[in-house]
């Protein structure tokens, strides 16, 4: 269960597995220059749709969450990623739980080579991040009186000049990842 729309959004999520886990979510305002059409959830952690804009521009987006020690999602994510149309670029957002750039574990491997297979890189790179967020860190924790930091969240895509910039943002809310 969970609204549909509230403050000029809308949303559309994937089923949760229990009401412990909460699935994955996409959220939009509605506007005259692009639309979201053809939502379609792959399991419970990820979904996918296609964004529009303008005559010709398509784009079909990937949203993924992978938790800690699963393997499983990473089956949906090549499901969705292999059910996009022909000739739309693909574009993979989400929290991946893995450093794409330097794997240090068998899964993380295997994260990072099933992307790269679909073509898929890291666009955070191509483009130069403000002072606080240089290091790409997008994850932190304070535990026992350290500051863990990891890299977990991603934009990934075929071609660096569809995105004007990609940057890293502290969120207005309360979270240990940035945006």
């Amino acid at each position: 269960i969970y609204t549909r729309q509230s403050s000029g959004y809308q949303v559309i999520a994937s089923d949760a597995p229990s009401k412990h886990q909460g699935g994955i979510a996409v959220f939009w305002r509605d506007s005259p220059h692009w639309q979201i059409e053809a939502y379609q959830a792959f399991g419970p952690n990820v979904v996918s749709f296609q964004l529009t804009s303008g005559r010709r521009e398509r784009w079909y987006v990937v949203g993924a969450y992978i938790p800690p020690h699963d393997t499983a999602t990473l089956e949906y994510v090549s499901k969705a990623l292999e059910a996009r149309p022909e000739g739309v670029d693909p574009i993979l957002i989400g929290d991946l739980n893995a450093n794409l750039a330097d794997p240090e574990s068998a899964r993380a491997g295997k994260i990072a080579d099933t992307l790269a297979a679909h073509g898929l890189e890291d666009m955070f790179g191509h483009f130069r991040q403000r002072r606080p967020y240089r290091d790409g860190n997008t994850w932190s924790m304070l535990r026992q009186g350290r500051l863990i930091t990891s890299r977990c969240d991603y934009l990934l895509g075929v071609d660096r000049r569809t995105f004007l910039n990609v940057c890293l943002k502290a969120p207005r809310y309360n979270s240990d990842h940035h945006m």
